[in-house]
This record gives structure tokens, C-alpha cells and sequence, in this order.
């Protein structure tokens, strides 16, 4: 919710600014926290889906497994898997919609008119978000 929040009141101050240079230093703000803030969250992230596959995998040969019938505890178990697994795509889409997000953040500043015919600041920052693009990542 915060990456969403600060994309959204930078979009605000985009639009409620006539001093483009500004801009520049405010986005780099942006960018760096959002970049911190995928720092922190990768290894949860990546210890998530890891754990996942492991579920996965224990509910898959309970399931398929022709000599052992499914009990209570065994059914309770993959109930519990599928709700780990929708818990997380709930978590991985957050972070897709905060990308995305971030990623409409250079379309909307160049849609934005400064009174200029040809506004080669405007140009500059749009160049420095595709330079310093932002978004939550997981390698």
C-alpha cells in the first residue's frame, strides 16, 4: 500500500507542478524507495514461492497417490495449500499493479502541457524516469 500511495502522490504533484525541474529529484526519491523497498521484500518473496512449490508438491502426491486415501488431515492440508497459493498471487499481483503504476508515471508527464510547444525539461525528466525506471522486482 505505501508504493501505491507514494506513486499516486507523485502523480499528483506531477500534475499540480509548473516547475518541471523539480521533478527530477522527486522521482529519484520515488524510484530509490520503491528500489529499497524490493530489496526487503525479495527474499520473503522468494522464500514464499519456494515454499509454495513445496506445498504444492506435498498436496500433489497426496492427492494422486492411489494406495493412500484422502483423510480429514489430508484434505485439511490442501484446503490449506490453496489458500497459501491464492494468498500469494493476491501478493505477487499487488506488486504488478504497483509497477504498473509506475511504469504509467513517463506517459502521463508527457501528456501533461507546460504552456511549451517543444519543452525539452518535460523531455529531460521523461528521459531520467526511462533511465531510473522504478518498480518492485524480484530476481
Amino acid at each position: 500500500d505505501f508504493c501505491h500511495l507514494a506513486a499516486d502522490a507523485y502523480a499528483a504533484e506531477l500534475l499540480s507542478t509548473r516547475a518541471v525541474e523539480d521533478l527530477v529529484s522527486s522521482y529519484n526519491v520515488l524510484a530509490a524507495v520503491v528500489k529499497r523497498a524490493a530489496n526487503l521484500l525479495e527474499p520473503a518473496l522468494v522464500i514464499i514461492t519456494q515454499a509454495n512449490l513445496a506445498a504444492i508438491g506435498v498436496s500433489t502426491t497426496l492427492i494422486f497417490d492411489p494406495t493412500h486415501p484422502l483423510n480429514f488431515v489430508d484434505k485439511v492440508t490442501i484446503l490449506w495449500v490453496l489458500c497459501w497459493v491464492v494468498l500469494t498471487t493476491l501478493l505477487f499481483r499487488q506488486a504488478a499493479a504497483v509497477n504498473a503504476k509506475l511504469d504509467r508515471l513517463p506517459a502521463l508527464l508527457s501528456a501533461v502541457n507546460f504552456g511549451k510547444q517543444v519543452d525539452f525539461e518535460k523531455w529531460y525528466v521523461v528521459a531520467n524516469m526511462g533511465v531510473h525506471a522504478c518498480g518492485l522486482t524480484v530476481f
